[in-house]
């Protein structure tokens, strides 16, 4: 008998990639065929160039296989480049258009990666219903929440100037973000400090008994939820390693 064994590397999982902003009504922005559809941005907050062919993205997720991209001369993002994936259901037209459109009526949108047998979150957004040069982006850009814009910033950084109350603006407790190395914590007592991925897999912890810093340096840069736990509480911000 012959025996033939086949290897396949298992792919690298993925940090970096951010879902920054959503047009589900129509926008000035235009694709290569001068149609204004529907996207979705996505950033590269790594420090390497990253291959989106592969990765799957969706507006249900409850449905996180909806599409997969294909890898082409289009699909590869560089680091700090901020680029549209246009969701008019019109795949032929390039490896860069999804199967699906995006509802005004507000939904959501997920990028996934499949390592090994394990279908890993990259990032997930719920939108609510918007009209015509409207968009739903992250505010502050690359790291807040997501809140309705009337300032579409289609492959650069999102404006602070939002037409809902979905933003708020907090006391900075932990800061900077985005951070390359020294994080900043406030607390007013003893707290427990936790990192995790957006896997939610534990990459740091230590105890602060009082106000003070951290260093991440040692972190891949990607997106990270720093918890600060205290008194049975936990308060959570989602940050950015550069």
């Amino acid at each position: 008998y012959l025996t033939i064994e086949a290897y396949f590397e298992e792919a690298t999982p993925i940090t970096g990639l951010i879902i920054n902003e959503i047009a589900a009504a129509g926008t000035d922005a235009a694709d290569e065929f001068n149609e204004t559809e529907d996207w979705i941005e996505i950033y590269n907050a790594s420090a390497q160039p990253i291959e989106l062919g592969g990765l799957f993205i969706t507006d249900n997720i409850q449905s996180k296989l909806k599409h997969q991209l294909v890898a082409d001369s289009e699909t590869i993002i560089n680091p700090g480049e901020y680029k549209l994936i246009w969701a008019d259901n019109q795949t032929g037209q390039g490896a860069l258009h999804t199967n699906f459109r995006l509802s005004a009526d507000g939904e959501q949108a997920g990028l996934y990666q499949m390592v090994g047998a394990n279908l890993m979150v990259l990032d997930e957004v719920s939108f609510e219903s918007h009209s015509e040069n409207v968009t739903a982006s992250r505010i502050p850009d690359l790291t807040g929440p997501i809140a309705l814009t009337g300032r579409p910033t289609p492959r650069a950084a999102n404006i602070f100037e939002t037409i809902t109350s979905v933003y708020q603006p907090e006391k900075q407790l932990i800061y900077p973000n985005p951070v390359t190395d020294l994080l900043t914590i406030e607390i007013a007592g003893a707290a427990n400090i936790k990192i995790t991925n957006l896997q939610g897999a534990v990459v740091y912890g230590t105890q602060l008994q009082q106000s003070g810093t951290i260093s991440l340096s040692h972190l891949p840069a990607g997106l990270y939820v720093v918890s600060v736990i205290s008194d049975g509480k936990t308060f959570a911000k989602r940050i950015l390693k550069r």
